[in-house]
């Protein structure tokens, strides 16, 4: 029992030196000369002297590093694949097909709209294109881009004037847009922009609206 206890205080101490090196840092906060870092496997390190612990004990082995929610890479290529679309929105021009479309890709709107449709399957702008009829007007500005792996969120405000009645609104919602090897493969319409922040496996609260 001694000397089960005495070996493990020394590979705990071994444990607490390789730490030190690979930080930088003495255990008292003083820097730690370079030339003195450890060249090793920290786990080949500690596991080597355990020894003592007896068969089958070894040392934990290093915490995965879990990549970031937004991960520059994704969030700034996706954004910029979609601004060329926003750009035509904004001007109010919904007639052009964009390469960015996938062969197979779908959009549609939310179960907020449950009279239209949902997302589907839809290579032709013609479901598009009925929904905009009664608009004299109707142009979509994007507020923000919010990337998160294979999402983009992008926050909007409408604007647009009714051909019958001339009357103007003005309103806001998102789109959840996913991405992958640069194509999009589906669009979903939400009016609730938490509710598609969600959707994307965003904090809601990021929403304003």
């Amino acid at each position: 029992m001694g000397n089960s206890r005495t070996g493990f205080l020394r590979s705990s101490h071994l444990a607490d030196r390789v730490a030190q090196r690979l930080l930088g840092v003495e255990a008292d906060g003083g820097a730690l000369d370079p030339a003195g870092a450890l060249d090793v496997d920290p786990i080949v390190a500690v596991d080597h002297h355990l020894g003592d612990l007896g068969p089958g004990r070894r040392a934990p082995p290093p915490v995965p590093e879990l990549p970031s929610p937004h991960l520059p890479q994704w969030s700034e290529a996706n954004s910029e694949l979609l601004k060329p679309v926003y750009d035509e929105w904004r001007r109010g021009n919904f007639d052009l097909g964009f390469e960015l479309y996938a062969d197979d890709w779908e959009w549609g709107w939310s179960d907020e709209f449950p009279d239209l449709g949902g997302v589907k399957p839809d290579p032709s702008p013609e479901r598009l294109r009925d929904w905009l009829s009664p608009w004299e007007r109707w142009q979509v500005e994007p507020e923000e881009f919010i990337a998160s792996r294979d999402f983009v969120v992008v926050l909007c405000r409408y604007t647009g004037r009714g051909k019958g009645s001339g009357v103007d609104v003005e309103t806001h919602g998102a789109h959840v847009w996913t991405i992958r090897d640069g194509k999009a493969l589906r669009l979903e319409v939400f009016s609730s922009r938490a509710k598609a922040l969600t959707a994307a496996g965003l904090d809601p609260d990021d929403a304003e609206g």
